[in-house]
């Protein structure tokens, strides 16, 4: 139990640390806060109350302090971090916590009444939208209708194109879902990382983008430095004449399909591939998605 004391110890130390760094910066930062109105942005045709717009001034990633203490979410988070540790050791972790969640009350609140009950009124304005503006840390308030409106655009941008109209209802998802993310285990590296995969089927531009492949793909290839895969790298060498002293070197990008400028890969195909017939539709389309 004393080597559990001393780590309990230790690791309460460095969470009073943490609060008393992280109360420091709150009072710097409300010394130095902005106008409200430069926070807290609202474009909709609903007024906001003074409670409100403090609210939501705090910000999108602003944590709400508990009611309670969520007991079996530490208790199922201990159980999963000691799991595969020697039994004393984790039996020792268990009564530790167990004797802290014994007397552990929940921390005061950090919203006024006015500002509870001004969650609660922004909450069931469903006629607006929350949203984080995309740069900076300014909330932005929105007429639901102006919002979806934007968002339809996609589908604007594509009955403007040549597409034909039987083809087009054929590139909307009907239930579109968030893309998700899985990783496959690179046996053949250190330490065994993940290769993450993106699964974007039933996403949004998913149909739209199998589409655009479909165009894009018999442009792909017509390179000098095109190797498709190690069959054609030994068919494209075998002729060549290597000297003693000639070496073989290979090149990598880590996260290549991450690291390419979206704008130059689209100004690439506005470039190089529409005089070669390429539906002038194609480079905006390829930006949307």
């Amino acid at each position: 139990m004393e080597k559990a004391d001393r780590e309990f110890q230790k690791t309460r130390d460095t969470h009073i640390k943490k609060f008393e760094s992280l109360e420091r910066r709150s009072q710097k930062k409300k010394s130095n806060s902005l106008p409200v109105e430069t926070i807290v942005i609202n474009r909709s045709n609903v007024p906001l109350t003074k409670d409100e717009t403090f609210v939501l001034a705090k910000g999108l990633n602003y944590a709400i302090a508990p009611k309670k203490v969520p007991k079996e979410e530490i208790i199922c988070e201990v159980e999963a971090a000691v799991r595969g540790m020697p039994a004393l050791k984790a039996e020792e972790i268990r009564q530790e916590v167990a004797r802290v969640l014994k007397s552990a009350k929940p921390p005061k609140s950090n919203l006024t009444v006015g500002e509870k009950k001004a969650l609660r009124s922004i909450k069931e304005k469903s006629e607006i939208v929350v949203l984080p503006a995309d740069k900076g840390t300014a909330t932005v308030v929105m007429d639901r209708k102006e919002y979806d409106d934007k968002m339809m655009n996609l589908y604007e941008l594509i009955k403007s194109t040549g597409i034909p109209a039987e083809q087009q209802k054929g590139l909307f998802v009907q239930a579109p879902v968030p893309p998700r993310i899985y990783g496959l285990p690179r046996i053949h590296k250190p330490d065994v990382p993940l290769r993450p995969i993106v699964s974007a089927i039933n996403s949004p531009t998913y149909q739209l983008a199998k589409h655009l492949a479909k165009i894009l793909s018999p442009f792909t290839g017509n390179t000098e430095s095109y190797v498709r895969d190690s069959t054609h790298f030994v068919e494209s060498v075998k002729g060549v004449k290597l000297d003693a002293g000639d070496m073989l070197v290979s090149f990598d990008v880590e996260s290549l399909f991450t690291r390419v400028p979206v704008k130059d890969a689209v100004e690439g195909l506005r470039r190089k591939l529409i005089p070669e017939d390429l539906p002038e539709y194609v480079p905006d389309l390829v930006e949307y998605c």
